[in-house]
């Protein structure tokens, strides 16, 4: 993350409480274009500390980047999960995505099934975005 950080440094935004990192999220331009199609903005990465969980959070984050997705004249919005990643759908769900596409994740030897979830310009301009 840390070369990631260096090299985009306006994609990650990051949350801080009293104890240090709380959560961050990494999004930007679409990486694939077609596989993502007809998205134009991804969410590379998302993650929120256990202890943070259920605080709103990560739905903070996840709004702050389709803020700066709109900052930068992108429309639709794309995240990949693994398919059996039950919380991780669940928040995706809770923030309004719905499963767009599905494919695999192959990382060395293993092939893991995955989901995208997408916000599509229109359901993106309909919901309220909440301070961060």
């Amino acid at each position: 993350w840390q070369k990631t950080y260096d090299s985009f440094p306006d994609n990650l935004a990051v949350a801080y409480d009293q104890t240090g990192i709380a959560g961050f999220c990494c999004a930007g331009p679409v990486v694939d274009s077609d596989k993502n199609h007809p998205f134009t903005f991804e969410i590379y990465g998302i993650h929120v500390r256990p202890d943070c969980h259920r605080k709103g959070l990560g739905s903070k984050l996840v709004f702050q980047a389709f803020d700066r997705m709109r900052a930068l004249g992108l429309d639709g919005a794309i995240v990949w999960t693994l398919e059996a990643l039950v919380q991780s759908r669940r928040f995706y769900e809770k923030q309004g995505g719905v499963v767009v596409k599905s494919g695999t994740w192959t990382i060395g030897r293993c092939t893991l099934p995955e989901v995208a979830y997408g916000w599509p310009a229109a359901r993106l301009h309909s919901r309220s975005v909440p301070p961060i």
